[in-house]
């Protein structure tokens, strides 16, 4: 009881990056034949070892995600849940467990990942696993090999001013393997806060508090992830749309392709049923593609809305979402 308000005093939203005397004493036994290691933690040296974490995000914001994914919904819950906890008072940081998010290719796991980034307000990274080729690009290599040196997200947390981002491992099921490298090693220990909170990067071999990052991997199917690993997210199966939910997304779709673009103060924001009834068995992405054409169509026939003229019909090998 006597602890509570020391606790309530603490400052939540600073945490030690690294601690400089373990910095300094690695630093001063690189010589110049480690030039690259030398020169990034010399750099480093002269930043603050504390750094900021994030406030907490909006809560309307995250419910607003429901709107551009309904099918999202079990994920935007446990999100908006835990973003709860952080605002009661004192605020803290949101805290997510990694999430793993499995489903059919172009259902919108990728889009949903980049705007729940945008939504935390987080800076964010994203990997494309499937062209992942060494555990170097997320743990760094020994600093001993020519080309060595720290890795993608070692640079960006010690170079930043944050010490929490946002990482999304896409396609993570798609990630080759082979014996002499295997990419998702680092994976492992960074997943877990306890071993993420003393994080060595091979790169140079000083440990650095990776246990503010956020994690979301995509997969198409999580059977291709081994268990260890899988086991370290929670892990989300989306469903697709059914078709009340398909029609709103394919109107949010609209919406943001119109707000993103300069021409779009020319378009009505209604779509036609027709037009509506024909895009909403495609997938989102499948969907803006369409759109954006279909655009342009109208744009060159004059128009400021668009038919169902305007829409190539589906490909043959387009895989529909099976609506009922």
């Amino acid at each position: 009881r006597e602890e509570a308000p020391s606790l309530s005093r603490r400052n939540w939203f600073e945490i030690q990056l690294f601690d400089p005397t373990e910095l300094k004493r690695t630093l001063d036994l690189y010589d110049a034949k480690e030039g690259r290691a030398r020169a990034f933690l010399a750099t480093v040296a002269k930043k603050p070892a504390t750094r900021r974490l994030h406030a907490p995000p909006d809560l309307d914001a995250i419910r607003a995600l429901s709107i551009r994914f309904p099918n999202f919904h079990p994920v935007i819950d446990l999100v908006e849940s835990m973003a709860a906890l952080s605002h009661a008072q004192p605020r803290s940081p949101l805290v997510l467990p990694p999430l793993l998010l499995a489903g059919s290719p172009g259902i919108g796991k990728t889009a949903f990942a980049m705007a729940l980034a945008e939504v935390l307000g987080l800076e964010w990274s994203v990997f494309g696993m499937a062209h992942s080729t060494a555990s170097f690009d997320l743990g760094g290599l020994d600093a001993g090999y020519g080309n060595g040196g720290p890795g993608l997200l070692t640079r960006q947390l010690a170079l930043g001013e944050h010490a929490d981002r946002f990482v999304i491992l896409d396609e993570l099921d798609k990630t080759p393997r082979d014996r002499n490298s295997d990419p998702l090693g680092p994976l492992l220990e960074l997943l877990e806060p306890a071993t993420a909170a003393r994080f060595m990067d091979e790169g140079i071999k000083v440990c650095m508090d990776m246990s503010h990052l956020r994690w979301l991997a995509t997969a198409n199917d999580i059977e291709q992830i081994e268990a260890p690993l899988r086991s370290r997210f929670a892990v989300f199966e989306i469903a697709p749309p059914t078709t009340v939910q398909a029609s709103a997304t394919v109107r949010s779709i609209y919406r943001d392709l119109l707000q993103a673009s300069a021409w779009g103060v020319h378009f009505s924001a209604y779509l036609e049923v027709e037009v509506l009834d024909a895009l909403r068995g495609r997938t989102p992405r499948d969907a803006k593609s369409s759109l954006l054409l279909a655009c342009g169509r109208a744009r060159r026939d004059g128009r400021n809305y668009l038919t169902v003229l305007d829409l190539d019909p589906p490909a043959a090998s387009t895989r529909r979402i099976g609506f009922i």
